[in-house]
């Protein structure tokens, strides 16, 4: 059921939206979840810890620490479909073409 707005969209509506829109483009089996706590005040992934989310100059926001993150930013760290994750195996083969070549250069 799609709720009909009255006037022009608030600042909420707008956040909600483009959080909304972004999360959908995740492409994991199971979707990285997000829950809105109330207005401007969200949850992401596993964590219980509350984000608060505004826009600023038409980008929305996340708070994080003690300054602000865009929105999409934060997803690349924090959803796992969208992250660069190196496993502990392909660190080890990259340390390992690294000293091969450090080797090699000596001859």
């Amino acid at each position: 059921m799609k709720v009909e707005r009255r006037g022009p969209p608030t600042d909420a509506d707008k956040i909600h939206d483009e959080v909304k829109r972004l999360v959908m483009l995740c492409t994991c089996r199971q979707k990285f979840r997000v829950f809105q706590v109330g207005e401007g005040k969200y949850r992401f992934g596993d964590s219980q810890k509350l984000r608060l989310v505004r826009i600023l100059r038409s980008t929305v926001m996340v708070r994080v620490g003690g300054g602000w993150v865009a929105l999409d930013e934060f997803l690349v760290k924090n959803d796992p479909c969208r992250g660069t994750y190196y496993t502990n195996e392909s660190l080890f083969g990259y340390c390992v073409k690294i000293t091969r070549i450090k080797n090699t250069s000596r001859i």
